[in-house]
């Protein structure tokens, strides 16, 4: 069984497949990122990145068991990587892509809540920080 068990690379092998029929998408051969990284330079390790021309389009996190405070420093990861990659031109600026959380529907709502509510209540501010504007305190 792998680490994060059969249930999780069940979910992983699904909706990969889902994507794969879809068609005009495409997987990179290593999920670490930013892309040409190392193992030991590697900020962030996705589930699953949806590649459509070269460009992420997608960052999949299929979730069996995990809370939100994870949740939370995947997000802050997600952001920090597509911003590095768009500042060296590996992704396009004109592309953000999607990050995408899914729960088995099994999983009680007690749990998904809590999600949301830690998710909500980090104040993660999301995308690259526009050059030349300040934020507002």
């Amino acid at each position: 069984m792998s680490k994060k068990g059969s249930g999780h690379q069940e979910m992983i092998d699904e909706i990969k497949n889902f994507i794969i029929n879809k068609g005009g998408y495409s997987f990179p051969k290593s999920t670490s990122l930013p892309f040409g990284c190392s193992r030991e330079t590697r900020l962030y390790l996705p589930d699953i990145v949806v590649l459509q021309n070269k460009n992420i389009t997608h960052v999949i996190e299929p979730e069996t068991r995990t809370g939100g405070t994870t949740i939370c420093g995947k997000i802050i990861l997600a952001n920090k990587v597509i911003e590095l990659m768009v500042n060296d031109n590996v992704q396009s600026k004109n592309i953000k892509p999607t990050l995408v959380f899914l729960y088995h529907p099994s999983n009680p709502d007690h749990v998904i809540n809590r999600v949301r509510y830690r998710v909500k209540n980090a104040d993660i501010k999301t995308g690259p920080k526009k050059k030349g504007k300040k934020e507002a305190k």
